[in-house]
């Protein structure tokens, strides 16, 4: 194999072709708990012809996590006894998300890429609240709940290889507009160019 000459100037090389991505990372909710993430995605590019130094992506990602919290229920009392715990309350979450992305790509080096994203998709969420409290007993509510989830993150890129790119977002937040909370989800992942 002979590598390929660099593009002339005024140009770029596009690389062309759909990219399959596997990324995880930590799933931290804004009071449902925290939990590991996997994501999956698959994109194509989509750059204007008119764009000389950007590059647009479209990519379907889609992320499950199972979030989970205790939490230790109290109440005030009289004074000089302050509070009193009178329970624990344990939240359990499976959450899945599908989310069509845009993704903006801004390379810096022949290699390196800063990025952003964002995009508009569903949210399924079962999601499962146990307590044991004194003088109440013991009581489960569960919910599963269709919604709106709005994603953006940003990041970076490295291409190893012809074929393999390495994507981490550190800034990347979920806010799941059915169930009414949202998360932090940064990620380290492989995206494989077919």
């Amino acid at each position: 194999d002979v590598p390929l000459p660099p593009p002339p100037a005024g140009t770029r090389l596009e690389r062309r072709g759909a990219t399959l991505g596997l990324a995880v990372g930590p799933w931290a909710g804004f009071g449902t708990g925290k939990s590991i993430a996997a994501h999956l995605d698959y994109g194509f590019p989509r750059t204007p012809a008119g764009w000389s130094r950007f590059e647009l992506e479209y990519r379907l990602a889609v992320m499950v996590s199972h979030p989970s919290q205790d939490t230790t229920l109290s109440r005030a009392t009289v004074p000089p006894f302050g509070q009193m715990d009178v329970g624990v309350k344990e939240t359990r979450v499976w959450l899945f998300e599908a989310v069509p992305t845009a993704r903006l790509r801004f390379p810096v080096g022949p290699t390196f890429a800063l990025l952003a994203d964002g995009g508009l998709g569903l949210a399924q969420t079962l999601e499962r609240y146990e307590s044991e409290e004194t003088f109440v007993g013991h009581t489960v509510k569960t919910r599963n709940v269709t919604g709106l989830v709005v994603r953006v993150g940003a990041g970076a890129s490295l291409d190893v290889g012809e074929r393999l790119r390495i994507v981490f977002l550190p800034v990347a937040l979920s806010l799941q507009l059915g169930p009414g909370y949202g998360g932090y989800t940064p990620s380290l992942g492989i995206a494989y160019r077919m």
